[in-house]
C-alpha cells in the first residue's frame, strides 16, 4: 500500500544493469506538503526489497517524474 497514485514521483530510481543494478531512493515532500500520504515515504524501499535490489537512500528532495534518463548515463 502507498498513498499516492504517482508512483513515478515517490518510488526509487533503478540504476545500472546486471549485477550493478541498484535502487536509489530520495525524499518526496508531497509537492511542497500538498499531499503527504501514508506509505509514500517507504514505497521505494519496499519495492526494491521485493525485486531483490540493493537499496540506498539519499537525503535530497526529488519528484522522481521530473527527471529523465537515456539509459546511457545522461539524466535531465
Amino acid at each position: 500500500p502507498f498513498g499516492d497514485i504517482w508512483l513515478r514521483d515517490t518510488g526509487a530510481i533503478v540504476f545500472g544493469s546486471g549485477a550493478q543494478r541498484r535502487a536509489v531512493d530520495f525524499e518526496f515532500n508531497g509537492w511542497g506538503g500538498k499531499y503527504d500520504l501514508p506509505g509514500d515515504d517507504d514505497i521505494g524501499a519496499r519495492l526494491a526489497q521485493a525485486a531483490g535490489l540493493p537499496f540506498e537512500r539519499r537525503d535530497w528532495v526529488l519528484e522522481g517524474g521530473a527527471i529523465d534518463g537515456d539509459g546511457s548515463g545522461t539524466v535531465l
